[in-house]
């Protein structure tokens, strides 16, 4: 009888860290720099030509970062380095939307 029910339980706490999974796919997208906007907190989301998110949270159709941080910091300078000279740069986001909750957090990018 506990087999079962362990069996059952088991069963039903996959399932639910895989709807969690699908639900936070993370994006990973190459495009051009459209727009970089950064606000007074320091959070600001980047905005590509032509390529989305494609996070469920990600409504804004933008990659969200904190340039209060290290990490934060070198992604807008990099942002903005790519959209001054045109370069093409990849962004893969972490699936959740924590900055903002309508722009994908951005796990890296690459240029």
């Amino acid at each position: 009888m506990k087999i079962t029910n362990i069996a059952a339980c088991m069963a039903l706490v996959s399932a639910q860290v895989l709807a969690v999974h699908i639900a936070l796919a993370a994006s990973d997208v190459t495009a051009r720099v459209g727009t970089v906007r950064v606000d007074g907190n320091g959070k600001g989301v980047i905005y590509l030509v032509g390529a989305n998110p494609t996070s469920s949270c990600a409504v804004s159709q933008g990659f969200g970062f904190d340039a209060n941080t290290k990490g934060g910091e070198s992604i807008v300078k990099s942002a903005i380095s790519a959209k001054l000279s045109g370069a093409t740069v990849r962004i893969t986001g972490t699936g959740a939307c924590g900055i903002y909750s309508t722009a994908e957090d951005i796990n890296s990018l690459y240029l």
